[in-house]
């Protein structure tokens, strides 16, 4: 490329991460929080170093399984950084699995993934209200409209440009409700409605970028607070709340809790519901999800998934936020 085409990327890169810098500013401020779930994965450092610079300084809580967390080192690092208080949630599988009545119960889900990542944001958001913080800041969207998961970063520009528009078209995020059951009024800057929209027409092109022979996805996002950040904050790798927590480990846990004879039991009983199981953790979960709801076909809804025919919370989904089938073959 030539010298005067090089300077004209740069200029564009820096201009849109300018921008993306001023809309999340004026976003945070515009929602202040007195607490915030501090993964210090790059979409909450990315707020709570926006959020200091503004003058804020919401209590910051991480919840880890154990100190071998990886989010953990991060999150005492930068609230320490940042100068705010910090507090941690020790949340082993007792304490994570007595979350979980009160989480399917808001959730009306007996996807594992969606459980094990939720009750990380509920015992977050409980702390917070335990502690008297009525608001709480989450990074929420910035990977669904920035390109923060790994498949999305190998997607064609045209491919990522629709798959971006339609994820913006109805996502939904289990911190919101939670929140509410909890008393705490979650703020998602990324779901600001100026964020979403720069989000949707931004040129692909701009979310996605290799450093040092690495893709990275929310490229735009990095560049933008790449100055209010330690290095090893802005490239940071993607990493689920379940993995940076360590409450992965609950799949174990629940394999430990239901043998083979009644895994086989609880598969007849759920296939009479018209509910196929695909595993012992999944069976674990609906154990309990029946308890509060009963079976899935109970309720109200047009579109059903084929898997457990429950009804789809978003006609346009794929994927079934009662059971996490994906993709969604629509049943008649």
């Amino acid at each position: 490329m030539h010298a005067l085409g090089l300077m004209l990327v740069v200029t564009q890169e820096q201009g849109r991460a300018a921008t993306l810098r001023r809309l999340l500013e004026a976003a945070i401020v515009r929602q202040p929080a007195d607490g915030i779930l501090l993964s210090a994965g790059l979409d909450t450092s990315a707020i709570a170093a926006l959020a200091c610079a503004a003058g804020l300084r919401p209590m910051s809580v991480t919840v880890c399984w154990d100190d071998t967390a990886p989010d953990l080192d991060y999150a005492r690092e930068l609230a320490a950084r940042l100068g705010l208080t910090h507090h941690v949630v020790w949340a082993n599988a007792e304490v994570l699995l007595a979350s979980m009545p009160a989480v399917i119960g808001v959730l009306g889900s007996f996807d594992p993934m969606e459980l094990r990542n939720s009750a990380v944001q509920y015992l977050g958001l409980q702390a917070l209200a335990e502690r008297g913080c009525g608001s709480a800041y989450v990074g929420d969207a910035a990977d669904e409209l920035f390109a923060g998961y790994s498949y999305m970063t190998s997607m064609t520009v045209e491919a990522l440009d629709a798959y971006t528009r339609e994820l913006a078209s109805f996502m939904r995020f289990s911190a919101e409700p939670l929140g509410q059951a909890l008393g705490v009024h979650v703020e998602s800057p990324y779901l600001d409605p100026a964020i979403v929209e720069f989000a949707v027409e931004l040129d692909p092109q701009a979310k996605v970028g290799v450093r040092d022979g690495e893709r990275h996805g929310k490229w735009v996002l990095r560049r933008a607070v790449e100055d209010l950040l330690p290095e090893r904050f802005v490239w940071r790798t993607k990493t689920p709340a379940e993995m940076g927590s360590g409450s992965t480990r609950l799949a174990d846990v629940a394999l430990a809790r239901l043998d083979e004879s009644e895994f086989t039991a609880l598969r007849a009983d759920a296939e009479r519901d018209g509910v196929r199981l695909r595993d012992r953790e999944q069976a674990f979960y609906y154990r309990m999800y029946r308890q509060e709801f009963g079976p899935p076909s109970d309720q109200l809804g047009a579109v059903r998934c084929p898997d457990c025919r429950g009804a789809l919370r978003d006609a346009r989904s794929r994927y079934c936020g009662v059971c996490g089938a994906y993709p969604v073959d629509v049943a008649p």
